[in-house]
């Protein structure tokens, strides 16, 4: 008798658990963007992405992946998020050498840019990161105890042990109520780009004008918490196996920036780490067809960009050309699938 009941336990607490685990699936940050990237990221074949970017938008809006291994045969992906917090590059980084052996880490400096003394931390730049992770990552892990580490310190609100980052759905039950409420939203569409941003408006919207330039020679201390993850960040990557290269991608500083980019590059030389700030190049960019904000590029800057930076990749890092290679089929084709859909986008605006 007492077996079955064990027997009974056990089969309850393990059903408990899967229906936890399927909320958590179905109840998490409404980011499908994210989504796509990292699920598509894990789905690759074992060994077969040979540099990896991490960071923010500045990441996604200007890489495209399968252009430059059209073209150049080189295999990188954007495994970025919007406004991905500093803190959770180390975790991206974690995610990134899972099932990939990446050579090189391209790790965006616009990450150390910004203030977080303003009002810049909060949980929902972190959960678009966490609740797309494998639940039983260490990846996943790490960037839960570094997000419950920084905001149990920054907001008095937040618990060190904070249970709706480990089970969204605590976070995110208030969806049941809703009457517009469906399982078909919660399901993140198919996945098509390999890591490139691609939005029905942002992709071919000009900007009306584009921001000046702001140069300078003056310094500004990074913020407190984006010098400490930096000094943590450098710590980390010196003990691993890959190359690290720090980029900014261009745009339009204001003057904080400038002063502040000033300052990441002199730490960047301290360190002996490389770096790569290409600017704003009036020669190769239209500032009138090829921005949609001062801080992105659309799908026209972002062609342009990859030409470039896969040169700058070729010439300076020992990538091999992956083309042909059995094992990278899911990155052929995908070129042709991207300049379809900005077709489409675009016959469309004419209407």
């Amino acid at each position: 008798m007492k077996n079955k009941k064990l027997v009974r336990s056990l089969v309850f607490a393990v059903l408990v658990f899967a229906l936890i685990l399927t909320l958590c699936d179905l109840f998490e940050y409404g980011n499908d963007h994210a989504s796509q990237r990292i699920e598509t990221y894990q789905q690759l074949e074992k060994n077969t992405v040979d540099a990896v970017f991490v960071g923010t938008s500045g990441m996604d809006r200007y890489w495209i992946g399968p252009k430059a291994f059209e073209e150049n045969g080189i295999t990188a992906y954007s495994l970025s998020t919007e406004a991905m917090p500093t803190w959770l590059l180390k975790s991206m980084l974690i995610e990134a050498t899972d099932n990939q052996s990446p050579k090189l880490a391209i790790i965006d400096m616009r990450s150390f840019m910004l203030s977080y003394d303003g009002g810049e931390i909060n949980d929902v730049r972190s959960r678009r990161v966490i609740d797309v992770l494998d639940f039983f990552s260490y990846s996943r892990l790490n960037a839960i105890h570094r997000t419950l580490k920084v905001l149990s310190k920054w907001d008095d609100d937040t618990s060190r042990f904070d249970m709706s980052f480990f089970f969204s759905f605590i976070r995110y039950h208030s969806l049941w109520e809703e009457e517009s409420f469906s399982f078909d939203e919660l399901k993140d569409p198919e996945s098509k780009y390999m890591g490139f941003y691609v939005h029905e408006n942002l992709s071919i919207a000009p900007i009306s004008k584009i921001g000046a330039d702001v140069t300078t020679q003056e310094r500004e201390p990074l913020d407190p918490l984006c010098e400490q993850q930096l000094y943590e960040l450098l710590d980390y990557v010196a003990k691993q196996d890959y190359e690290v290269l720090f980029l900014d991608t261009p745009h339009c500083y204001n003057e904080l920036e400038a002063k502040r980019m000033n300052t990441l590059c002199d730490i960047l030389d301290e360190e002996g780490v490389s770096y790569f700030v290409p600017g704003v190049d009036r020669e190769l960019y239209d500032l009138e067809t090829d921005f949609y904000n001062d801080g992105h590029v659309n799908y026209y800057g972002a062609e342009k960009f990859t030409e470039m930076f896969a040169e700058y990749l070729t010439e300076n890092y020992d990538l091999p050309d992956r083309r042909g290679d059995e094992d990278c089929d899911d990155w052929v084709g995908v070129y042709d699938v991207i300049k379809a859909q900005i077709k489409k986008f675009e016959q469309a605006a004419e209407k």
